[in-house]
């Protein structure tokens, strides 16, 4: 078959799938054309913080020893520890950037999945049944009691791909 056990080379490398050469290779052409249209190329990126992130150190008095005495002094006891991280705040700050960009600019953004969430989930193999069901009546497709599961995600695909 052509095969053959042998040792690893130095010159090794990690080949990419085919679906990844081929989408560079439009990138790279996509970048090239926009530059020799001279059109302005804005490379954007985000960060992100938990909602409960907090200092695990602040500035305390410590005359009061208390909670019923910070009370009694009209104080408080402080930032109370969050129970866990809490949600994702994502930070972008597009509200300073788009008014200042010039006109037929392109954004580039990264493959965050916070830049291309889709408002609606499409069900696939993870979902059950029942949840499958739902989503094809409320797209008004007609579906049997009596259906399979992957029959189910059949008429999916087809619904998607319309």
């Amino acid at each position: 078959m052509g095969f053959e056990f042998t040792r690893r080379k130095k010159n090794s490398m990690l080949i990419d799938r085919d679906d990844i050469i081929a989408w560079r290779h439009w990138y790279l052409r996509a970048t090239r054309n926009h530059r020799a249209n001279n059109r302005n190329i804005v490379y954007t990126d985000g960060t992100w913080i938990n909602a409960g992130c907090t200092t695990s150190k602040s500035w305390m008095d410590t005359t009061i020893t208390s909670a019923s005495q910070a009370r009694k002094e009209g104080l408080t006891t402080g930032n109370k520890m969050p129970s866990g991280k809490g949600g994702r705040i994502i930070l972008v700050h597009a509200d300073k950037l788009l008014p200042n960009l010039p006109v037929n600019s392109v954004i580039v953004l990264d493959n965050a999945s916070v830049h291309s969430r889709k408002d609606e989930k499409i069900p696939v193999m993870r979902n059950n049944k029942a949840e499958i069901r739902s989503w094809l009546i409320s797209k008004a497709i007609p579906v049997g009691e009596d259906m399979h599961k992957i029959e189910l995600l059949e008429m999916v695909a087809s619904a998607v791909s319309i």
